[in-house]
């Protein structure tokens, strides 16, 4: 994911959405890497690459810098667009293919901008249904597609329609994870909490220790910078448990 300096936006038109993408495409003549989706917001990307033999700082950087030139240029000015290069994670298991893509796929429904996902124009939804569409030719769909039926591309789309529109609680690379590339969570203020309440690090999960433990979670998620990832890791629990712990009033 890349998202604007401060939380702006990085596409202020049509034109420019359509120059990211573009850039997609000639940046990667040769198909030296894979892309299984996107999907592009106002402020904020997802993609979703498979850096195959190229390293993935490299193709972020092509991919960055492309953008940052072009968009300076146009709008006449200079600085940062994006905050730092980009952040990610690795995708090692099918399932979590298969999650990541629906997530990706379903970002424009999350932020309300449509309430089917083909009709938002700014992402490799369609392409997966229709292989003429225009972003068919950067979008590798035959992986995906032969997860859910190898023999018969016509039931491999309408499964992959089935699953795409199941609304699940899964959270990935997220703009509203309140992320700070750099950040740390406050270690010592974390000791410090659980010595007051009596409780080991290890214990926190326990039962009757989670009233605690979700206050701490969210004293931590509302005054800093941490990202849900970084919280979850903390307390070895899933982000998706987080990010509800944190939805909690």
């Amino acid at each position: 994911m890349i998202r604007g300096n401060e939380k702006k936006n990085i596409f202020t038109d049509d034109k420019d959405r359509e120059k990211f993408i573009q850039i997609l495409e000639r940046k990667n003549p040769q198909s030296k890497w894979l892309i299984y989706g996107f999907c592009l917001m106002d402020n904020h990307v997802h993609l979703l690459i498979d850096e195959m033999n190229e390293e993935l700082s490299q193709i972020m950087k092509i991919i960055n810098t492309s953008y940052v030139y072009y968009y300076n240029r146009k709008y006449k000015r200079t600085g940062h667009l994006f905050q730092d290069r980009y952040k990610s994670e690795p995708i090692e298991t099918d399932a979590y293919l298969l999650a990541a893509i629906r997530y990706i796929h379903r970002n424009p429904i999350k932020a309300g901008l449509v309430n089917d996902m083909r009709d938002y124009r700014w992402s490799s939804y369609n392409s997966y249904l229709d292989i003429n569409t225009e972003y068919s030719r950067i979008i590798k769909i035959d992986r995906i597609l032969e997860m859910f039926s190898e023999h018969s591309v016509n039931i491999a789309q309408k499964l992959f329609i089935q699953f795409s529109e199941q609304a699940t609680d899964e959270v990935f690379l997220d703009c509203s994870d309140n992320m700070d590339f750099d950040s740390e969570i406050d270690s010592e203020y974390v000791v410090h909490y659980l010595d007051e309440n009596g409780i080991k690090l290890e214990d926190i999960n326990s039962r009757e220790n989670r009233e605690i433990r979700d206050s701490l979670i969210k004293d931590i998620h509302q005054g800093s910078n941490s990202s849900i990832r970084k919280i979850a890791d903390l307390f070895n629990l899933s982000k998706s448990t987080v990010h509800k712990i944190c939805k909690k009033k």
